[in-house]
């Protein structure tokens, strides 16, 4: 049932107690449709004057939205609400549209941008078209951020057909139109949420019409994205196939957000293929913890590296490789070490590790057991093979920390601890999808190591065009 056909079915009794309850329960019911992270206060009072028949907060924000019923839009006019509300910000909700053109002129005229800096007028039909239905428009992450943030941050005069040109869906819009879907958004939402949804239209663009590779060229938004704007707008992004290539589309992206808020919306994205997404910003995403299985792909040997694909599947980041499967994680609740004490010999690791800088390694020899620990220099490979190659023993590594080159640490390299047992790597102050997952493959997974260039294209080249 849409929200006006349950609005006359609420309206259909005589017994005035029981209209307004019916009425109220449809409306608010319609409105945690819009918003389901909402807050919802019934003030038991109903077409009041000067107290709201709702009023929204929302979790962590201090900010409220005092909603107000009115009959029509001429009962709003005629108690100039728009001048005597002004300063409560209100939503102003006509049940009845049905006024004529001279009515909603003035309405208009009153709400028209520097007449007021937050109130919204709207009615039943313009409500029902944003909450979306059956609709091509209603599945666009544009119309998600528009419902979302209609009754929260929306402000101006919306009737049914300016509703319809603020969620109309993005494959109709022309490279030209979207200046002017900008300047909608912005006529009728406040600031930091017209950004929002503005940046979502831009992406949206870029993802359809493809934008040149010199990212700072491109007409953006900035800021970066909320969790709510990335679980309405990334599948559908990663769902294009125009921009499945689109590397420095992707990166950008990525710039806008973080593994790890990538992470908390995993089942929102669990059967998607984020591969696009992890290649272009495999190198730059931290992430704390690497874990090296069995590939759960049927045919090993089939598995081609330009088709590993990246996803959440098994609710973690994790991709298949041969006989290997790969999983990625920040929160460490994610990943369970295996429960075993194998080690691998020193001769077998030399190569593996030869690529990186040792800053501890624990080794145990028939004889004795030595811990390796890099104090005054920052690399102990030089004092492990002194040993080895001093005392006649057979040394196997149960652990080693390798340190790799860091962006954001202080000092410009950060530890990850290879645990051989439990088939895990683990860097405590985070460290790139890249280098995790090289180092996954390449010392964990020794014995069976793939060639550099099939690993580059699992996750993405060290270097991308921006």
């Amino acid at each position: 049932m849409t929200f006006t056909s349950a609005l006359r079915t609420a309206m259909d009794t005589t017994d005035g107690i029981a209209y307004i309850d019916r009425v109220k329960a449809v409306v608010r019911s319609q409105l945690q449709e819009l918003d389901s992270t909402a807050k919802i206060e019934d003030t038991l009072y109903y077409n009041h004057s000067a107290i709201p028949d709702f009023v929204l907060s929302w979790p962590g924000e201090r900010g409220k939205r005092r909603v107000y019923l009115r009959d029509s839009y001429s009962s709003i006019l005629a108690g100039d609400d728009t001048s005597y509300l002004k300063k409560l910000e209100p939503v102003l909700l006509a049940l009845d549209s049905a006024d004529g053109a001279q009515e909603v002129e003035q309405i208009n005229l009153r709400t028209s941008p520097g007449a007021s800096a937050r109130t919204l007028v709207t009615d039943v039909d313009a409500v029902e078209v944003i909450a979306g239905g059956e609709s091509p428009a209603s599945s666009s992450p544009l119309n998600s951020l528009v419902r979302a943030n209609f009754v929260r941050g929306g402000r101006g005069y919306v009737d049914h057909d300016r509703a319809e040109r603020l969620v109309e869906g993005p494959e109709t819009m022309s490279p030209d139109r979207l200046d002017d879907i900008a300047g909608l958004i912005s006529e009728n939402f406040v600031e930091d949420a017209a950004a929002r949804i503005t940046r979502t239209a831009q992406l949206i663009e870029f993802a359809l019409r493809g934008r040149p590779n010199d990212v700072e060229s491109w007409s953006v938004v900035g800021g970066r994205l909320s969790l709510a704007e990335i679980r309405h707008l990334l599948p559908w992004l990663l769902a294009q196939p125009e921009a499945a290539e689109n590397g420095a589309f992707w990166r950008y992206v990525g710039s806008l957000m973080t593994f790890d808020e990538l992470e908390q919306i995993r089942e929102s994205i669990a059967d998607i293929d984020v591969s696009p997404l992890i290649r272009a910003n495999s190198d730059v995403w931290e992430a704390n913890w690497a874990y090296l299985g069995a590939s759960r792909a049927v045919d090993h040997n089939d598995v081609d590296p330009r088709d590993a694909r990246w996803s959440f599947d098994s609710g973690r980041l994790g991709v298949d490789l041969g006989m290997q499967r790969i999983i990625i994680a920040k929160n460490g609740r994610l990943i369970r070490a295996r429960e075993n004490l194998s080690a691998a010999s020193w001769d077998e690791l030399r190569v593996a590790l030869s690529r990186y800088q040792l800053a501890s390694i624990s080794l145990r020899g028939i004889r004795r057991s030595i811990v390796v620990d890099a104090v005054e220099s920052t690399d102990v490979r030089q004092d492990v093979e002194d040993i080895s190659n001093s005392v006649e023993d057979r040394y196997y590594v149960s652990g080693t920390t390798v340190r790799v080159p860091s962006r954001t640490a202080e000092d410009g390299y950060t530890d990850l601890v290879v645990d051989f047992g439990g088939s895990v790597v683990h860097a405590q102050g985070g460290a790139t999808i890249q280098d995790l997952t090289e180092i996954a493959l390449l010392v964990l997974n020794y014995r069976s190591t793939i060639p550099s260039g099939d690993l580059g294209r699992v996750i993405g080249s060290s270097s991308h065009d921006t």
